[in-house]
């Protein structure tokens, strides 16, 4: 894995809830090559026809991706490369002409497809299977000349659900990192293993805190457990 900070080690494909980062759903790489279709399908058809949204980062994105999981009843919204669009050169030249803060909306009619552009400090494009056109008013702190000051601007709403519910990966990793108990091993399971007991940990940490409002820290949990354990 030679983009990632850790090169070595095992691969993994995780589904999250969005707010609590609460593992859904994982897979393992086992070396086979497969498809975006192939990993993401069958992490998600759990969730068919229950009105979910799904989001994803610009290297799951795709629109046969997209499709094909609408009509297993599941939006999605992500972020996506722009040589997988199916927009033509104007397009392309209207979304790099953009001013900050300005937008497009485009349709395909042909697949029920929504794409939207927004202009940050670069394009952001975003492929949705959700016909939401809405653009929202947002603030945000500027500094500049040693001045602070509001600002408002405008921004489709797309990108800000993207903003708001992307991430919960992340937010799991980091939730765990600080404390996860690595023992070097030559036996490839035994790492999978503490893997798995890692996600058990922090998915039952997730519903603990939930079912009980405790205002109880993820170390003093994990103790809490170790000794209930050693108990038994």
């Amino acid at each position: 894995m030679p983009n990632k900070a850790h090169k070595y080690g095992f691969k993994s494909y995780m589904l999250t809830e969005s707010s609590s980062s609460y593992i859904l759903n994982w897979s393992i790489y086992s070396g086979v090559k497969q498809s975006i279709r192939d990993i993401v399908l069958p992490l998600c058809l759990n969730l068919e026809g229950e009105g979910y949204t799904i989001f994803f980062d610009n290297f799951y994105s795709s629109p046969k991706l997209f499709i094909e999981l609408k009509k297993h009843g599941i939006d999605a919204v992500g972020t996506v490369r722009e040589d997988r669009l199916q927009i033509g050169n104007n397009m392309k030249t209207k979304i790099y002409t953009l001013n900050t803060n300005d937008y497009i909306f485009y349709n395909d009619s042909e697949s029920s497809l929504f794409s939207c552009f927004w202009k940050d400090k670069k394009p952001v494009k975003i492929l949705s299977t959700l016909a939401d056109l809405t653009v929202i008013t947002k603030e945000k702190i500027v500094k500049k000349n040693q001045e602070i000051s509001n600002i408002t601007y405008k921004i489709p709403k797309l990108i800000s659900l993207y903003r708001k519910n992307m991430g919960g990966v992340d937010r799991f990793d980091s939730g765990s990192s600080h404390y996860f108990f690595e023992h070097k091993s030559n036996r490839w399971y035994i790492r999978i293993f503490m893997h798995f007991l890692e996600i058990a940990l922090r998915n039952s940490y997730i519903l603990y805190s939930k079912d009980t409002n405790s205002n109880i820290n993820f170390i003093n949990f994990r103790k809490s457990v170790a000794r209930a354990l050693v108990k038994k």
